[in-house]
């Protein structure tokens, strides 16, 4: 699921993705080989073997609490008061940032248009998972966790240690998104299934299908992610590997906390003992080489519920961007493209809205000013493109993301879940 320092939960938007895996730092807005229509080119191949990260003392073996919560984490609230209890049939769904300056009014956004679409009668509930209390009010319904404590007391808890630990093996926004694979430290255990939602996500089909998936883990399973849509993984990995996308991610926060092999597994990593370095994209790197050594642990989502709209890998290759069960999500995980987003969720995702954002050149070529996810009073316009690279855009979007949508007649028939 790109950030900056005081990452949002908001979409990879990651440049130069390739010579970033093994921890480059560097990141141009444009790399080569990343033009829309265009597949990257094999330089990132010759990336040189970095030196594995020194090893440190492990964080299960020292004499520490195993989370912060409940005593270190602020209590979850609403803005009515204490949180919970909530239904058995709730829907649990997440947005983590770190940053002071966050817009949560996104989150809304999110979350009203999942109510739109939704034809299930199981509640909702909605967290915000953030660092520090928000500038703006969240939205009615949120339920917040302050997680301010557990940066006070650094190495207290086994929770704290591995985030110390993954956090250098990271650089950029990748030390921050390693905060998610520890949910089942920092949320309180009433919560024990989550949907952990990037904001810069259109939901096309019910959450409540997304949800069912869980009933279709495994008995070890505690994680249902999806692929990357790119081969950057495969390719680094000899195509040993499988590379995975955390926009979307499936958490069963229970059975992590049970699990005999997830946190030890998380140990490894953060220890060094795996040595391996995480680089610029955090957890869904962390969960790729986990899911090729422990794939016990996770279940793999289905490509219609995180398809990947990003242009820095380019559009052409069907073996990764086609997908043949209906659009249930888009993820616009490239910055250039987060505006439409935004208008989608605004729009109610309809197929009106979407396929006029795809013909009509003009609103891409002025750029249109909409929310972004820099700060609440920020501004991003979508994507400035020259008529050939317009054409690109347009087939592969007809191509392969034509779909993603919903039809008007069908938009807002679902009962309204509050």
């Amino acid at each position: 699921m790109g950030h900056t320092a005081g990452s949002t939960a908001s979409g990879r938007g990651c440049c130069g993705c390739r010579g970033l895996l093994r921890g480059s730092r560097g990141c141009s807005s444009a790399p080569r080989g990343s033009e829309i229509g265009q597949e990257p080119m094999a330089t990132f191949r010759q990336t040189p073997a970095r030196q594995p990260p020194p090893v440190l003392p492990a964080c299960l073996d020292a004499n520490r609490a195993l989370s912060p919560w409940p005593s270190l984490v602020n209590q979850a609230k609403t803005a009515d008061g204490p949180a919970g209890p909530w239904p058995a049939d709730a829907m649990h769904v997440g947005f983590f940032d770190t940053r002071s300056d966050t817009n949560v009014q996104l989150f809304g956004q999110v979350i009203e248009l999942a109510r739109r679409v939704e034809t299930d009668r199981a509640p909702i509930i909605p967290h915000a998972i953030l660092l520090s209390r928000p500038p703006q009010a969240l939205p009615r319904g949120f339920v917040l966790h302050l997680l301010t404590p557990f940066t006070k007391m650094a190495g207290s808890t086994v929770a704290q240690c591995l985030f110390a630990g993954l956090n250098r093996l990271s650089h950029g926004p990748g030390r921050y998104y390693v905060w998610k694979p520890l949910m089942h430290l920092l949320l309180p255990a009433s919560v024990d299934r989550l949907l952990l939602l990037d904001t810069d996500v259109v939901i096309i089909r019910p959450l409540s299908e997304l949800w069912a998936v869980f009933a279709q883990f495994s008995p070890t399973a505690v994680i249902g992610i999806a692929p990357e849509q790119s081969n950057m993984y495969e390719e680094d990995s000899n195509w040993k590997m499988k590379g995975r996308n955390g926009g979307v991610q499936l958490l069963h926060l229970g059975r992590m906390r049970a699990s005999p092999k997830y946190t030890p597994q998380l140990d490894r990593y953060a220890s060094g003992m795996a040595g391996v370095k995480l680089g610029y994209l955090g957890d869904q790197t962390l969960y790729t080489h986990l899911a090729y050594e422990v794939p016990e642990l996770f279940h793999q989502v289905g490509c219609e519920w995180n398809r990947q709209l990003s242009s820095h890998f380019g559009f052409t290759n069907a073996s990764v961007h086609a997908c043949a069960r209906p659009c249930g999500m888009m993820h616009v995980n490239d910055r250039r493209f987060k505006c439409i987003a935004w208008q989608m969720q605004k729009e109610g995702a309809t197929c009106e809205a979407w396929h006029g954002l795809v013909t009509r050149t003009s609103l891409l070529k002025k750029g249109v000013s909409l929310p972004s996810n820099e700060g609440p009073a920020a501004t991003e316009a979508c994507p400035q493109m020259e008529a050939p690279e317009a054409r690109m855009w347009r087939k592969a979007m007809k191509r392969f993301f034509w779909g993603c949508c919903i039809p008007s007649s069908m938009n807002g028939h679902g009962p309204v879940v509050r």
